[in-house]
C-alpha cells in the first residue's frame, strides 16, 4: 500500500513538472526578442561636397571656357574650390583657372562666389566698339573673372551648376594690334584706344556646367 501511495505521488509531480520544464525550453518568440541588446547608430549619410574630385562639362555665352569645354575640380573643403579647364570660342582655345568659395547648406544646394583668370585669342567685336573701321585684335588676351553660382549636388555625385559674372581684359599691349580697314594700316593698342573701350574690354558673361563628383 506504502508503494502504491508513494508511485500515485511521484507520477502526479513528475507529470505537474515536466510540461513546465518544455514550456520553459520554447523559445521566446515575442517582437522584441530578435532585437540585439544594443543596437548600432545608423551611420550618417555622407555630405556631398566631401567628394574631393569632380570632372564637369561647361557651356555659356561669354564664359571663361568660351562656347563649351571641359573642367577639372578640387574641393578640399566643402567650402573651397579650385578648378582649371580648356574649351573653345568663336575666336580660338580658351584655358581658365577658377577658384569658388563656397556657402552649402544642408540639402545639397550651396552659393558661391568665384575669381579667376581665362585666355585666349581675342578679336573684339564692332558692335562692341561702336567703330566699323578698326579691328582689334589680342594674340594672347588675359581675362580677369568674378562670378556668382548657384550649384546643387546630389548624393550620388552628380552636379549642376549655373552661374554668371563680369570678365575684364588685362590691358597687355604688346599681344594687341589695331587694324585701320579703311586706311590699310595696323598699329599697336599702346598708339590707340578702342571708341568703345569699356564694352570691349569689360564683358559680362553667363553659363552653366554638369559633372560628377568621385568618391575618393
Amino acid at each position: 500500500m506504502n508503494q502504491f501511495a508513494c508511485a500515485v505521488v511521484f507520477g502526479t509531480a513528475l507529470g505537474i513538472i515536466t510540461p513546465r520544464v518544455a514550456r520553459g525550453a520554447e523559445p521566446d518568440r515575442s517582437p522584441t526578442a530578435s532585437l540585439p541588446l544594443n543596437p548600432e547608430p545608423a551611420a550618417r549619410e555622407r555630405n556631398p561636397w566631401d567628394r574631393v574630385l569632380s570632372v564637369s562639362f561647361q557651356s555659356g555665352l561669354g564664359a571663361p571656357l568660351g562656347f563649351g569645354g571641359v573642367a577639372v575640380e578640387g574641393t578640399p573643403l566643402r567650402w573651397l574650390t579650385f578648378g582649371a579647364g580648356v574649351g573653345a570660342s568663336s575666336n580660338g582655345p580658351q584655358t581658365a583657372f577658377m577658384g569658388r568659395l563656397r556657402i552649402p547648406f544642408s540639402n545639397g544646394t550651396a552659393v558661391a562666389f568665384g575669381a579667376g583668370i581665362s585666355m585666349g585669342h581675342y578679336e573684339a567685336s564692332p558692335f562692341l566698339e561702336f567703330d566699323y573701321s578698326t579691328k582689334w585684335t589680342w594674340r594672347n588676351a588675359v581675362w580677369k573673372n568674378v562670378e556668382l553660382s548657384v550649384e546643387h549636388r546630389w548624393s550620388n555625385g552628380v552636379e549642376i551648376r549655373g552661374f554668371f559674372g563680369a570678365a575684364f581684359l588685362d590691358g597687355a599691349a604688346d599681344s594687341c594690334s589695331a587694324r585701320d580697314e579703311e586706311a590699310g594700316r595696323q598699329e599697336t593698342c599702346s598708339s590707340m584706344t578702342p571708341s568703345g573701350s569699356f564694352l570691349v574690354t569689360s564683358l559680362p558673361y553667363l553659363g552653366m556646367s554638369v559633372g560628377y563628383a568621385f568618391d575618393l
